[in-house]
């Protein structure tokens, strides 16, 4: 019984190493305005301000930005999800995210703008 889970264990970190790094981020978007929306615990999107259907799942998001209803403008590099992987949202690599002036006082920013190296 210990040889199972210690297989199944093993089994399911490789299968989480693999599919955590399966992005190829490359498709531009620039200066895009959203809406951060907290949909759990774990799961953080950012909505687009004049599209409610399309959702990006940033996965370098700083965490002082994981605000419900937080308004922001970013610019990053999206991913086609592959055709196995179920996602709540497009896969988004951030190069810069700012929060709009009047939200940095509302949620107590400490920072209102974060910029990222190119993955």
């Amino acid at each position: 019984m210990r040889k199972f889970f210690g297989l199944l264990l093993l089994i399911t970190a490789v299968c989480n190493a693999t599919f955590a790094e399966d992005f190829d981020f490359k498709i531009p978007v620039k200066a895009t305005k959203g809406i951060v929306k907290v949909l759990g615990e774990d799961l953080v999107v950012i909505e687009l301000a004049d599209n409610a259907n399309k959702r990006y799942v940033a996965r370098n998001l700083p965490n002082e930005f994981k605000k419900n209803e937080l308004r922001v403008t970013f610019s990053g590099l999206e991913s086609s999800i592959p055709p196995y992987i179920r996602m709540a949202g497009t896969p988004l690599y951030l190069l810069c995210i700012k929060a709009d002036k009047s939200d940095v006082k509302k949620f107590a920013l400490l920072k209102s703008k974060y910029t990222f190296k190119k993955p």
